[in-house]
Order: C-alpha cells, then structure tokens, then sequence
C-alpha cells in the first residue's frame, strides 16, 4: 500500500479470512468470553431512515435478524474492499473481497441470492457506501 490507513491496513487472504470466520465461529459457539463480548453489542445507533437500530460490538456490526444474530464488518484498503457476514447459529456466511472502489456495491444482490435477506439487513448499507469514498488527500496534507 502505498499510503497509511490509521482504520485499517489489514492485508489478507480470502483463504486466511475464511479461517479467522471460522475460528470466531467456533469460539462463539463453544461460550468462549472473549468472542462473545466482542460480539455484544456495545453501542446502539438509530438508523436515520427509520429503519430500526444498528448495534456495534468491538469492531463488527450486530443485526438481530429473525432466525439469530448475524454479525458483519466491512474493510476498506483503497480499490481494495471486503464484506463479511455470517450467523454462528445458521451457520451461514458471505466472504467478499473486491479489488475495484465500488465493489461493494454488490453486496445487497449477494445477500438476497445467498443466504438471504431481512428488512434490518439495509442498516449496513450506509457503511458500505462511505466505504467506497476514501479521501486520496496524501496524509500529512490537507486541501
């Protein structure tokens, strides 16, 4: 990467993420604290279009969907993004990397053809949007 992303940096496999997802899951299941309060929700934030609450643990989003929790996060790293969804107790999950600035644009699509969509399921689209707009300002300078 040619310049700093103090959010973030994380470089990563699609492979390796899979594990790490697979790992939280595992941990989840089996009541280990650490993931379990990494997974509750801390912070509670009204969706402006009404559309109910966004709830936050350390770090990934928390959607109380109607068969469980399903907890998401998105990265950002340039033309580089990624979207991760999965639900411990459906054992559902969608891993998406992108190498395009608008590439998680998709994902509303994606989430309805695979492991399905509720009505709560938008209140992640605003982050997603904001992910695909990254300030190319040189750290250090301003406009």
């Amino acid at each position: 990467l040619a310049e700093a992303f103090p959010e973030g940096g994380l470089v990563t496999t699609i492979v390796d993420y899979l594990k790490f997802i697979n790992h939280l899951t595992s941990r989840f299941n089996e009541g280990d604290p650490t993931v379990q309060s990494m997974l509750t929700p801390g912070v509670v934030a009204s969706d402006l279009a009404n559309r109910g609450q966004m709830r936050w643990g350390l770090g990934w989003g928390v959607e109380q969907a109607g068969l469980g929790s399903r907890f998401w996060h998105t990265g950002s790293n340039g033309a580089f993004k990624s979207f991760v969804i999965f639900s411990p107790e459906q054992e559902t999950m969608l891993l998406f990397f992108a190498n395009a600035v608008n590439g998680l644009e998709i994902i509303d699509g994606l989430l309805d053809i695979t492991i399905g969509a509720t009505p709560l399921s938008g209140l992640y689209q605003p982050t997603i949007s904001n992910s695909t707009q990254r300030s190319t300002t040189p750290i250090g300078r301003s406009n």
